[in-house]
């Protein structure tokens, strides 16, 4: 019974008929594609379909490998989440990076760290900022609220932002020795950062970590667009796959939670996700076994931070890559790129993405480290899980060769001055072309160093 949350074996959404729910037959692969209302707007991304003929290969072979697998005795399972824009800790993150723009905009020098919270009836915002811009703090979390989908005038705005602090500003920036490059930086805190990138999508995400992001993707277009009106600002979901070995060989579980209307009808919802969502979300994927949980909590009407306090940073595996790789720790959104936090994790992917797209490994996760106020990283980490054309310490120490991994050549390497903060917030920071650590042009300058 989908309207108090349980499930039956027979009741699967996407793929399957209802006619057919206890005969479990598959539907025809034909399902027609959504029609909109409108323009999604701008800002969104529907995980555009990658050009690189390397990733369809690899997508090709995966399910070659599913075709002729045996039974997977030792089966693995992952499970990755995302959130959407209205969930209670997006929205701070949504609201902070929203700050950090706007200083950008007006001063690419900003040293910005905000903080938010959301509760009921309150936003407060504070953190430390030294920027010659004057950002409308107020407005933008008005702006902000509005954009997600609530109403600015039911909440509280306080503010409590100061200069940051001597201390960390000497560390950044230093007084420079006679001679020493003027464009000097060290790091705006200490940190330790992973990127990680595998074949298994065009993306060069883990292919559960992609359907998450796909998923709420969609539900966000469908929601503005006035396609499925019933859903409100607030959800999340979560995707299941089973792997043998590295593997994936297909989706068992997905769980939808998403704000509805009072009223909303719970079967019908479930519908039209299966009519506009679900199809797009899981095209390329094996996912005609998945199963369908659709609001196990039974109703959810009350949502954001009425129902629940949100805090910047606190969604760091739904922003990285779910269960598959460690995180260091350290939050993104609200940070500008002196704060090797978020630029060092940036990095990270971007050696890992390009080592996996130029066939030096099929998987890659690459760790660094760094102290506050040193430009040099204090630790550099290649894991390829045995996947490598040679040994990992080989790797590690290709990349210290090949790339300029002081926080002014990561700023530089991958032009973090710019306003593209907000976009990143929602949706993962990872496998959308767009942002420059997901560039691959230069994917072939690490083979050069290596011996």
């Amino acid at each position: 019974d989908p309207v108090r949350g349980t499930h039956h074996p027979g009741r699967i959404l996407p793929c399957y008929d209802p006619a057919a729910q206890n005969k479990r037959i598959p539907r025809a692969l034909n399902m027609p594609n959504p029609t909109y209302a409108r323009s999604p707007p701008a800002g969104f991304f529907l995980c555009p379909k990658p050009s690189n003929k390397q990733g369809e290969e690899s997508m090709n072979d995966i399910f070659k490998n599913i075709e002729t697998m045996q039974e997977n005795e030792h089966p693995r399972f992952y499970t990755a989440e995302s959130v959407m824009r209205g969930h209670p800790d997006k929205l701070c993150d949504l609201i902070a990076d929203n700050v950090l723009d706007e200083c950008l905009k007006h001063d690419p020098a900003s040293r910005v760290a905000c903080e938010v919270m959301a509760t009921h009836g309150h936003i407060i915002v504070a953190g430390e900022i030294t920027t010659s811009a004057k950002p409308d703090v107020f407005n933008i979390v008005r702006d902000t609220l509005r954009d997600v989908g609530y109403d600015p005038k039911a909440y509280q705005i306080d503010c409590y932002i100061h200069d940051q602090s001597p201390d960390i500003a000497g560390a950044v920036e230093p007084e420079l020795a006679e001679g020493e490059d003027e464009d000097t930086l060290g790091a705006g805190d200490q940190g330790v950062m992973v990127g990680y990138a595998c074949n298994e999508t065009p993306e060069y995400l883990p292919m559960p970590v992609v359907a998450a992001q796909r998923l709420v993707t969609l539900l966000e277009i469908t929601r503005m667009t006035g396609v499925i009106p019933d859903i409100g600002p607030d959800g999340k979901v979560q995707v299941t796959m089973e792997y043998n070995g590295d593997t994936p060989v297909r989706i068992t579980t997905v769980v939808v939670s998403v704000q509805h209307k009072e009223d909303t009808d719970i079967n019908k919802l479930a519908d039209l996700l299966d009519e506009y969502v679900f199809p797009l979300a899981f095209d390329g994927m094996p996912a005609d076994d998945a199963e369908i949980i659709l609001n196990p909590s039974g109703k959810f009407v009350q949502g954001g931070p009425d129902a629940d306090t949100g805090l910047t940073g606190r969604k760091l595996m739904v922003d990285s890559y779910g269960t598959f790789a460690p995180h260091g720790g350290g939050a993104f959104s609200g940070k500008d790129a002196t704060k090797v936090d978020r630029s060092g994790a940036y990095m990270a992917r971007y050696i890992a993405k390009n080592m996996v797209a130029a066939h030096l490994a099929d998987r890659c996760q690459v760790t660094l480290a760094h102290a506050i106020g040193e430009k040099d990283p204090v630790m550099v980490d290649v894991n390829t899980f045995g996947t490598g054309i040679c040994e990992d310490d080989c790797l590690s120490a290709a990349v210290r060769k090949a790339y300029d991994l002081t926080p002014a050549g990561i700023i530089k390497q991958l032009d973090l001055l710019n306003p593209i903060y907000s976009r990143t917030a929602a949706g993962g920071h990872f496998g959308r072309e767009d942002f420059p650590w997901e560039n691959i042009e230069r994917m072939s300058d690490l083979a050069a160093y290596i011996v």
